[in-house]
């Protein structure tokens, strides 16, 4: 399997694949992990390598049928699927392949989840987000700690070093790039981001720095975002870097 990263998992997957395509086995995939992953992509190759072009791929909560002529069958974003029940006797039949992927694992329904081979992602190691990088930048001066500040920037999230990098190229077609102070000053002045913390993160920890303690309602109207961007792209950030804690009594800064 050509995929970077999570390699526990493609060498199962290059086991049990062409076993699968040659009808002597049948399983339904459901992979979770965190957002920006490449739960979407390995699922996207899946099917390309079972079905070629004979696959529907669909987004969980735009789900209101089924193409039983489809060989592979791609719900992503599977915990927003509203009535589950559905797809039961489709996964019991085994005559469609199911790929589910979902970083909600724990909002999916017990018998969704038993009907499934479970996938969890693991967390990127130091090398393979460097080789990400390096394969994204379009800059061969690149120095070994250019790269590391590019990941950390990006809070080691593969969709957002891609995101970054796609940015860096298109700032670096007119602003020289060519050494770490010049590549800080274009994350931190240009794009705004400052020590990993884009320019949502700030403005949260802002507004929390002003309030003292607030709950997650009131930080969600201040700053104009969802609770879930909030809860799904902002708070994992500062909680791993200890820069906030969440109680009770709600939001808090960490002195």
């Amino acid at each position: 399997m050509d995929f970077i990263g999570q390699s526990r998992i493609t060498m199962e997957l290059d086991i049990i694949l062409p076993q699968i395509k040659d009808n002597k086995l049948h399983m339904n995939f459901l992979f979770r992990g965190k957002s920006g992953y490449g739960k979407t992509l390995l699922g996207l190759k899946i099917c390309s390598y079972l079905a070629n072009s004979n696959y529907q791929y669909l987004i969980g909560d735009t789900v209101d049928g089924i193409d039983t002529s489809a060989k592979v069958i791609f719900i992503d974003e599977v915990h927003l699927l509203q009535i589950p029940e559905m797809l039961y006797k489709y996964l019991d039949k085994k005559e469609i392949v199911f790929i589910f992927a979902t970083n909600e694992f724990a909002d999916l329904k017990e018998p969704l989840v038993n009907r499934c081979t479970v996938y969890t992602y693991e967390d990127y190691t130091e090398e393979e987000l460097l080789y990400m990088t390096k394969m994204y930048i379009n800059n061969d001066k690149f120095s070994r700690e250019m790269l590391q500040l590019v990941c950390e920037s990006a809070n080691k999230n593969p969709r957002k070093i891609n995101n970054l990098c796609y940015r860096l190229n298109a700032i670096g077609n007119k602003i020289p790039l060519n050494n770490l102070e010049e590549l800080n000053y274009v994350i931190e002045k240009i794009i705004g981001i400052v020590d990993g913390l884009d320019p949502m993160c700030l403005r949260y920890l802002e507004i929390l720095e002003r309030l003292s303690t607030s709950s997650l309602e009131n930080i969600s109207r201040i700053c104009g975002i969802s609770k879930t961007t909030i809860q799904q792209e902002i708070e994992p950030i500062l909680l791993y870097k200890n820069l906030i804690s969440i109680t009770s009594k709600g939001r808090s800064i960490i002195k």
